[in-house]
């Protein structure tokens, strides 16, 4: 049964253009514990990747590494983080280095993920050593 709802679920991945995706997303292909199993399948093939508790996110092969599989996203890391801070509902901006950066304030790119959030938002994502970071909003009265 897990097979055959892990083919159901890649096959579905295959087809949209989705390439972050919440838990909740394959809740219609089965029970709770067998759509766990089949997405814990998904994730050793590298077919997917656990980007967080109940975040995960559609690979693809490495154009610069042969055999490795990276994320799908456009922007790599970055854009996944980003799309499952959306998908999640999270109130977010970029930080002050990146946002400076893409209005040509400063020629120093960002090399970390870093994000200011507002309320108590702290799930960790990461990925492959890459982790987002968090600021908090400071609310000004």
């Amino acid at each position: 049964m897990c097979n055959m709802i892990k083919n159901e679920i890649s096959r579905w991945i295959s087809q949209t253009d989705d390439t972050v995706f919440l838990r909740r997303d394959f809740r219609d292909f089965g029970e709770y514990a067998q759509v766990g199993s089949a997405l814990r399948m998904l994730v050793k093939s590298e077919e997917i990747v656990r980007m967080g508790y109940g975040i995960y996110a559609k690979t693809r092969p490495s154009l610069i590494r042969e055999g490795v599989r990276t994320l799908a996203t456009p922007g790599g890391f970055k854009g996944a983080a980003y799309e499952a801070l959306d998908r999640l509902g999270v109130k977010w901006k970029s930080c002050e280095a990146e946002t400076a950066y893409n209005e040509g304030k400063s020629t120093q790119i960002p090399a970390n993920a870093v994000v200011v959030v507002q309320g108590g938002f702290s799930r960790k994502i990461s990925f492959d050593g890459m982790t987002l970071r968090y600021e908090k909003h400071e609310r000004h009265t």
